[in-house]
């Protein structure tokens, strides 16, 4: 029996051929190396968990099971895929994650109502089932691509995301949505105009242009307005997400054409190309099956790509961080709070301070944070803390703090100009927000470029709407964690 030991430089086949003898530490080696993505998926649908950490500690074991039985027969029909190990691994562990929990849906959170909407949420249940059934009997006409589309973004991908996802180019893919919009607006009879913003804004077919104008428009409407674009949008929210429980509930019947777990892996990964994957695309556009599982492993992929390598040489605390750049808040602060991790480096406090901040993202709505600000306590906060300032401070609605945080030094790092960028324009410094602006916009950071173009579409006088703040904010979260995980 082999010795090696769990970060043992050895190279995958190797273990692998351990792992089919059944050498329990060579499988330790092979999910230290390659089951953070195994992790993420084990995680899925532990927020409402009590004891979140132990159920997720019970998933591992059964994870571990699967891949020892039978001699390994799961790991031995990886030896001949071309798929990546850690996909394999992650549609491995989904499967430990239905078997625990059948209603642990593979989606991600609902993006959080708009804080000017919240008080317009209410909707007569008549209303609303009404609204549905419209919604629902025009999806069903719509051709498998555009239907694939709304199901996607029901789970939380992107535009963008979804476009490449389905092998389409986004330039047509955004139209294909707008012009969905516009008939799903037909549902709100006399209001098509205010509801089809809405549904442009939930399907993510408006540019960054039409956000911040919405957006505007809606904050300054006056609460409580008849037939206003905020009531108008407040209805398409609630259905969007009913919609959403409803598809996603619906499952269609597994066929001999549906992905194994090395195609769904590979479909993933980008192994699987060329006519095996244009074959295979067709099948996944018409397959919810596949298409959630596509979904499910897409987003936790993503997520672990948010954050690169910063959390390398301990699982746990790239999980937590993990779990924050795909926006599971509340679990991540959960798993920090009730499993504390081990070290206490400063890159350990400094994610458990992202993880209590971001939650006041979900709501949409500030919430006091674990800490107060550093700027009001302290004074000026270390390099290292000052962009975590800065964003405890933008959660909690207070740009000029959040402005102040961030000196020149601080400010010159990516998540530094971002913040920076969200603060001056929240603030009504919109001159200093276009000037940043104006240089952000040719960054290599797509994050940084989308502050930018929403700042830019900013017009005279005007500051950043809370809704885009929060917005932009969610999308900060992977690089802000990728800062604090890179903390030495």
């Amino acid at each position: 029996m082999t010795t090696i030991p769990p970060h043992a430089p050895s190279d995958d086949a190797s273990v692998l051929a351990d792992c089919l003898r059944g050498d329990d530490a060579a499988l330790t080696a092979l999910l230290d190396r390659h089951g953070l993505l195994a992790e993420l998926a084990l995680a899925r649908g532990l927020e409402g968990a009590a004891d979140a950490s132990r159920a997720l500690a019970e998933r591992h074991v059964a994870l571990r099971r699967v891949l020892s039985r039978n001699g390994g027969a799961t790991l031995a029909d990886f030896a001949s895929a071309s798929c990546s190990l850690r996909a394999y691994l992650a549609v491995v562990a989904r499967g430990v994650t239905r078997d625990a929990d059948p209603l642990a849906g593979p989606f991600a959170p609902a993006p959080p109502i708009a804080p000017m909407l919240s008080e317009s949420r209410a909707d007569d249940a008549g209303r609303t089932a009404e609204r549905l059934g419209r919604v629902a009997e025009l999806l069903e006409r719509q051709p498998p691509d555009v239907s694939a589309l709304v199901r996607l973004r029901a789970h939380g991908v992107e535009r963008t995301h979804a476009s490449a996802l389905l092998g389409s180019v986004d330039a047509t893919v955004r139209p294909v949505l707008s012009r969905l919009a516009s008939r799903l607006s037909e549902a709100d009879v006399g209001h098509e105009d205010a509801a089809a913003a809405g549904w442009r804004m939930v399907l993510d077919a408006a540019s960054y242009e039409e956000r911040v104008e919405i957006a505007l428009l809606t904050e300054r409407e006056p609460a409580g307005t008849p037939s206003s674009l905020r009531t108008a949008r407040a209805g398409v929210e609630v259905t969007f997400r009913a919609l959403g429980r409803r598809i996603l509930s619906e499952k269609g019947q597994p066929s001999p054409q549906c992905l194994d777990a090395q195609g769904i892996a590979g479909f993933v990964d980008g192994t699987m190309r060329g006519g095996a994957r244009a074959r295979v695309e067709g099948h996944v556009l018409a397959c919810s099956l596949c298409l959630d599982e596509v979904a499910a492993l897409a987003l936790d992929v993503r997520a672990l790509e948010a954050i690169r390598h910063a959390a390398s040489g301990d699982i746990r605390l790239g999980l937590v961080g993990a779990l924050l750049a795909s926006g599971r808040y509340t679990l991540a602060a959960k798993l920090r709070a009730t499993d504390p991790l081990p070290g206490g480096s400063a890159r350990f406090d400094l994610v458990e301070r992202i993880a209590h901040a971001a939650r006041s993202l979900e709501s949409g709505l500030p919430s006091q944070v674990r800490e107060a600000s550093g700027v009001m306590m302290r004074g000026l906060p270390s390099d290292d803390e000052a962009p975590i300032v800065a964003f405890e401070a933008l959660a909690l609605d207070d740009p000029s703090g959040a402005y102040r945080a961030l000196d020149e030094t601080t400010a010159r790092s990516s998540i530094g100009v971002r913040l920076q960028m969200l603060a001056a324009a929240a603030a009504g410094e919109l001159a200093v927000a276009r000037s940043l602006a104006d240089e952000a916009r040719t960054s290599v950071d797509p994050g940084a470029v989308a502050d930018a173009e929403s700042l830019l579409a900013l017009p005279d006088g005007a500051t950043l709407p809370r809704e885009i703040v929060l917005e932009r904010l969610r999308d900060a979260v992977p690089a802000l964690v990728r800062a604090a995980l890179s903390t030495r």
